[in-house]
């Protein structure tokens, strides 16, 4: 990695990324060599603003860090993620920029109960949601075992959000199944805390339920493996950029 610190006077040779830049507040400016890719990158009160330099191609890309330098938040043209961590807690949302669907993975484990993990999918173009969040038991130790969980398993509860149109205007219609043995689903018509009464007579088989809301309404059928990357820590792209952040919040203590 080269890492050099770009003056006022080397503005002109660098316009281009200047204009694609989501600041135009230029002090501290710094060109790196990484990974073979060119960026110029600057900070201010704990925001990082990128332009990367992809085969010609330049990508404004926005990093809110917390105190400690972890990832609060990180933006491209194309998608946004937002990220909250804690022991027991891990969250990680996106962002569409261009659809403005919204996806988040929520995982939480706390004393004396089950783990949970939640995955919600909102579909701006239908105004339609649906959440799927699974009951882990034994199960639900880290985001790891979570996830692996859900590979196996259908969800223990599900609710689908609906825009249905009327004559004068939108009704929200709402349906909500709970799993009742390992492969259907009954609706219950009270739902009280965590206990469900008066459920259907009628099971649903839950993968032909889950594959019916998907086609009809847009959702997919399975975790979003890019949500998983980023909780897991294993997605390439934001790995990447915090190497490349590391890199350069380290060079700049060695300047001091």
């Amino acid at each position: 990695m080269k890492i050099q610190e770009l003056m006022e006077s080397d503005y002109d040779s660098i316009r281009q990324y200047l204009n694609v830049m989501t600041t135009d507040n230029y002090r501290d400016l710094y060109m790196i060599d990484f990974d073979d890719k060119r960026y110029v990158v600057t900070s201010q009160d704990g925001v990082v603003f990128i332009v990367e330099n992809d085969n010609g191609l330049l990508n404004p890309i926005e990093i809110n860090l917390d105190e400690k330098g972890d990832f609060i938040s990180y933006s491209t043209e194309e998608s946004e993620y937002v990220f909250y961590n804690e022991p027991r807690i891990s969250f990680v949302q996106k962002t569409n920029c261009l659809s403005h669907d919204v996806s988040h993975l929520h995982f939480v484990r706390e004393q004396d109960k089950p783990a949970l993990l939640e995955y919600r999918q909102f579909i701006a173009s239908n105004f339609a949601s649906m959440t799927a969040i699974y009951e882990l038991n034994n199960h639900g130790f880290n985001p790891n075992s979570a996830i692996a969980y859900t590979n196996y398993h259908l969800p223990t509860t599900l609710e689908i959000h609906e825009s249905i149109s009327t004559k004068f205007s939108y009704k929200e219609k709402i349906y909500f199944y709970v799993l009742v043995d390992e492969e259907n689903y009954r609706r219950p018509y009270i739902v009280r805390g965590d206990k469900y009464y008066l459920l259907s007579i009628h099971k649903y088989p839950g993968l032909k339920l889950i594959d019916v809301y998907c086609e009809g309404l847009g959702f997919i059928n399975s975790i979003d493996r890019d949500l998983v990357n980023c909780m897991l820590g294993t997605n390439e792209e934001i790995n990447n950029k915090k190497s490349l952040v590391l890199a350069l919040m380290d060079y700049k203590k060695g300047q001091i």
